[in-house]
């Protein structure tokens, strides 16, 4: 098993990563697909910093190049602790419904 981080916040996609949105996608989608080739089971971890009790479009086009890419599993990580757990199941729900 092997879990791999991505962003879905667009302000560190640009600065930190300093790649385009279409290539972190890509390279989201690309990674997982190398690494199902490789082992048992990949687990995407989206880093959604940014998010609140509405998903950007951002996040829903990286779960959906996770998916593409093949994860068996993708995981929603609040990274910065300033959610409540209502918060955080609508937007579960949110992006389960795309």
């Amino acid at each position: 098993m092997v879990t791999l981080v991505g962003k879905t916040w667009d302000l560190h996609v640009r600065d930190d990563l300093r790649i385009s949105q279409k290539a972190n996608l890509e390279i989201i989608a690309d990674s997982i697909a190398y690494m199902k080739k490789r082992v048992d089971e990949v687990i995407f971890d989206a880093s959604t910093s940014s998010m609140d009790s509405e998903p950007t479009p951002t996040t829903h086009r990286v779960c959906q190049s996770a998916q593409e890419g093949g994860a068996d599993w993708i995981v929603l990580c609040e990274t910065n602790g300033g959610r409540l757990p209502g918060d955080i199941r609508e937007a579960l729900t949110q992006v389960n419904r795309r």
